[in-house]
């Protein structure tokens, strides 16, 4: 039997050579390509370059999956919340149910955030984790991309929790949160200036938050295309 490497074989054997076609020349066909192109792996991972084991790949994965699906989570909200929920509260007569409907809507919804914002970090150091294990594997353009990821992925950290906390004393400015709005964005005239002033906080930091979610978005994605411009044998060698 010839051809291909034995089951289990580990080197750099030479691939067989297919017999000689009439006339005296080799016929190199596609199995004869395929012996070639499986050699030079096995003669690639045999050269002191380790690759990613399936376990890996599968946390890895993982890992990604959750940071995205945690940005979707957190922008999704954010914009419903602006361009949706808000604006809507306005066919709602009266301020204060105004505030009351707001707040009790942001409170269900701060479960999924949190987890989101959960997600978005815990994805965010498991790949800067990978990174510093084999800093060679980044092209320089990926290098000043993840830095600027690090950057956003702070912001995203610091504006979800100083949000979460002055959403909660924003709700407790009236019982049951029946803080009088003008719509969801805008303290009505009767508002405490405590309220007041919360409340145009909120609006600061959700305004800079679905900055830097959408930013993310980006990065990622340019991340994501710079990987896939990589030749195959070089991605392979990088690892």
């Amino acid at each position: 039997m010839g051809g291909g490497h034995p089951s289990g074989a580990v080197g750099t054997s030479s691939p067989t050579r297919e017999p000689p076609a009439p006339g005296g020349r080799a016929a190199p066909g596609k199995a004869h390509r395929a012996r070639r192109v499986w050699s030079c792996r096995w003669e690639v991972n045999l050269g002191g370059m380790s690759a990613l084991t399936p376990s890996s790949d599968v946390l890895s994965q993982a890992g990604r999956a959750a940071h995205e699906l945690g940005i979707a989570a957190r922008l999704g909200g954010h914009l419903f919340g602006r361009l949706a929920l808000h604006p809507a509260v306005t066919r709602i007569s009266d301020p204060r149910e105004r505030g009351e409907v707001v707040n009790a809507a942001w409170r269900r919804y701060g479960t999924v955030s949190s987890v989101g914002l959960a997600a978005v970090t815990a994805g965010w150091a498991g790949a800067r984790a990978q990174d510093a294990r084999g800093a060679a594997r980044l092209t320089g353009r990926e290098r000043v991309l993840a830095r600027i990821k690090d950057g956003l992925v702070g912001t995203v950290v610091v504006t979800g929790a100083i949000s979460a906390l002055e959403g909660v004393r924003f709700a407790r400015q009236a019982p049951g949160g029946a803080v009088p709005l003008q719509d969801g964005s805008t303290p009505a005239a009767t508002a405490s200036a405590q309220a007041a002033r919360l409340k145009r906080t909120l609006n600061l930091l959700g305004g800079v938050a679905i900055g830097a979610e959408a930013a993310l978005v980006a990065v990622n994605a340019a991340l994501a295309q710079e990987n896939f411009r990589r030749a195959p044998l070089r991605r392979r060698i990088r690892r």
